[in-house]
């Protein structure tokens, strides 16, 4: 079942219980649902940003648990490589689908935003081995 929300707000307010966030390798500062994210959290990205811990390589996969007002909010930050690319990387793909299925996360939620030009269905085709809503 998919929802009609934000996909910042539908981790915030517990309908999900995670969230794939891309992220590219050069986009400094950060854009779209990774910025929000990332400052509505307390700057959780940019601390493994700055650490080096997360690139933004193509094919990364972090999984990401931060632990604010008690509650802790589970984030998989994904790597897309250069900015300049217009959609998702396949082997960005391939590495959430191989690495989510492990996580064990139930109710994830994947946002629409952040990945340009995949349908519902493609989502569905390229991410097959993960149990995931669609967000707007």
């Amino acid at each position: 079942l998919d929802l009609e929300m934000d996909a910042l707000d539908a981790l915030l307010e517990n309908k999900i219980s995670a969230l794939v966030v891309t992220l590219s390798e050069d986009a400094r500062p950060f854009t779209g649902l990774a910025a929000a994210v990332d400052w509505r959290l307390g700057g959780v990205v940019s601390d493994f940003v700055t650490q080096g811990i997360i690139t933004g390589q193509v094919g990364e996969c972090t999984y990401l648990p931060c632990l604010r007002h008690g509650r802790t909010y589970h984030l998989i930050v994904a790597g897309t490589g250069p900015h300049d690319s217009r959609t998702v990387p396949a082997e960005t793909y391939r590495s959430l689908n191989a690495h989510l299925p492990g996580l064990r996360l139930t109710n994830l939620g994947i946002s629409k935003k952040d990945f340009p030009g995949a349908s519902r269905e493609q989502l569905v085709r390229h991410l097959k081995n993960a149990q995931f809503r669609v967000l707007p």
